[in-house]
């Protein structure tokens, strides 16, 4: 004879499958925000603001609305709750620039005894609480528990009772995702599908080892995930500040199979390193490198075309982060991401060249695009130096270095100029390659 004891699920178990669902859906939201952001494609964004608009209002029993429903193109605020007191600004961005300069709005002069709460919707809010931040207009703000993100969402969540995790769950279902199976049961379309996945295991192996060197090193060089370099707001008289995070080398979780940079070899342990980009000389200890910088006024300090450079050393490599933009279009291209490197536009940036002591990028017409190289002098200094063109919405630097005359010089054109493209080309030419043919 056999027994059988069914057992009712506990609300213990039906919290964590609730939360779990919550979890997930929350965090490929922000994911995606974030990448479609790097392609400039800003749709969740806006939808975002909706959606977060109710999550708010459901978890923490707010009653918020949107600000923009009945007063046109308000700066600094998204969502407004007059019972409790409260406006919001939902963001993508979480740095503390973008907090200041909502704090700093005319418009909240009027809601002077309201909360501001800052509400990061797809990056982690947590080093925006240790700051100290200018509100000069003196509205309520208390970076520790006014800034929230998901994982502080979440947390509350957490601890909530299942009743009210099953209605946030029902919520985000219809919102952002389709009915999870909460049974423990795996549909037999599933098993047939894990089948037909064995199967096809080998001949998928065969086909990889069959491809082209050309479409392997396609794939291997074209990537698409979550690569934007990271920035920072406090600028020091030197003209760079210190990297608020240690940066992610990929290669140490889990993109191990993204196309690895080398990074620069410093050879000469005992000397500072002297960097050098354009006409500004950076002389900088290992200790700060080690720390990672972020360059700000590598040129003119009018001219806002040179985009953040940031560089680490780790373990006597320098490693550097750089986006790359198309001349054409002006959309970015590319980036140089420590120790790795990601293409959005096949056919404007080819893969870099890359050794112990140099690294160069050029683009499909054979122009320099970006170089950084290391010498050693006589002496012992540790010099590197950085070359290559660097475009923003208003203008484009073109940093050159001439290695025989040992001269070099960098131009700033502004987009004003109607001729200003035809004559970054004839300046880009100038650029040479540090691989001598």
């Amino acid at each position: 004879m056999s027994l059988y004891l069914l057992v009712q699920p506990t609300h213990s178990m039906n919290r964590a499958r609730y939360f779990n669902y919550i979890e997930e859906k929350l965090g490929t939201l922000a994911y995606r925000i974030n990448l479609k952001g790097k392609l400039n494609i800003l749709d969740l964004h806006l939808h975002s603001e909706t959606f977060y608009l109710h999550l708010l209002n459901l978890v923490f029993g707010w009653r918020v609305k949107n600000i923009n429903a009945f007063q046109q193109n308000v700066e600094a605020i998204d969502l407004i709750d007059d019972t409790n007191k409260l406006v919001c600004q939902v963001s993508a961005t979480n740095s503390k620039q973008k907090v200041e300069r909502s704090l700093s709005k005319p418009f909240l002069k009027k809601y002077h005894n309201y909360t501001f709460k800052f509400i990061c919707i797809s990056k982690d809010g947590s080093d925006l609480r240790g700051f100290m931040f200018k509100n000069p207009h003196n509205i309520k703000f208390d970076p520790k528990s006014d800034i929230l993100d998901n994982k502080s969402i979440l947390d509350f969540i957490l601890n909530e009772k299942a009743e009210k995790q099953k209605a946030i769950y029902e919520f985000i279902k219809r919102e952002i995702g389709e009915e999870r199976n909460l049974s423990n049961k795996v549909p037999k379309l599933t098993v047939g599908i894990a089948l037909v996945i064995c199967a096809l295991f080998g001949f998928l192996k065969l086909y990889d080892y069959l491809k082209s060197p050309k479409v392997k090193s396609d794939e291997a060089t074209k990537y698409t995930g979550e690569l934007k370099p990271s920035t920072i707001d406090t600028l020091s008289p030197s003209g760079f500040s210190f990297l608020e995070q240690t940066p992610v080398f990929y290669n140490e979780v889990k993109y191990d199979s993204l196309p690895i940079v080398k990074g620069i070899l410093i050879r000469n342990k005992n000397k500072p390193i002297n960097l050098e980009i354009g006409n500004t000389l950076f002389i900088n200890s290992r200790e700060y490198l080690s720390r990672g910088i972020e360059i700000h006024t590598p040129i003119y300090p009018a001219c806002d075309s040179v985009k953040k450079i940031s560089l680490i050393l780790k373990d006597d490599r320098l490693y550097v982060s750089v986006e790359f933009k198309d001349l054409e279009k002006g959309e970015t291209v590319g980036y140089l991401e420590y120790n790795h490197w990601t293409v959005f536009k096949e056919n404007s940036l080819e893969y870099p060249k890359n050794d112990d002591y140099r690294l160069e990028v050029k683009d499909k017409k054979s122009n320099i695009v970006f170089t950084i190289r290391y010498n050693e002098t006589s002496l012992g200094t540790n010099q590197v130096f950085i070359c290559g063109y660097f475009i923003s919405p208003k203008a484009i630097s073109i940093l050159v270095q001439d290695t025989i005359k040992k001269n070099q010089f960098d131009t700033c054109i502004s987009k004003s100029n109607i001729n200003w493209k035809q004559d970054a080309e004839v300046l880009i030419q100038n650029i040479k390659s540090i691989y001598p043919k």
